[in-house]
């Protein structure tokens, strides 16, 4: 039994949509275009910085944030969150995860408290 011609019809644009977005060379039917290598590297870089580099007042980055950012930047004219996690995705990088620590200060009262444990730490038997 054959399908209806309005399925058929369907299904043939959806195949020539699906193709229309091979990458030449690949061979690959529905792989997207991407962006050059030069402005990927661009993208990283810029997802490597901190957020206070940029003159931003946040604390880590989001997509949408990276995107907005390297339109500003002029990397690229135009980049959804979404491509930004994407090629993000491909090597690997978690911006939105990042270790903090706190550095104590080394002041007086530090100091003062740091020599105080470290003569009980070298004078405790063993």
């Amino acid at each position: 039994m054959r399908p209806p011609s309005g399925a058929r019809r369907n299904a043939t644009a959806t195949r020539a949509w699906r193709d229309s977005w091979t990458t030449p060379g690949t061979g690959s039917a529905g792989a997207w275009p991407g962006f050059p290598p030069l402005q990927k590297a661009q993208l990283i870089r810029l997802a490597c910085l901190e957020p206070i580099a940029k003159g931003l007042h946040i604390t880590h980055w989001s997509s949408a944030d990276l995107a907005r950012q390297a339109v500003a930047d002029g990397i690229v004219a135009a980049i959804s969150a979404r491509s930004v996690r994407r090629i993000l995705r491909e090597v690997d990088l978690q911006p939105h995860r990042t270790r903090f620590w706190k550095t104590a200060r080394l002041d007086a009262q530090f100091m003062e408290r740091a020599v105080k444990i470290l003569w009980v730490s070298v004078h405790t038997p063993s």
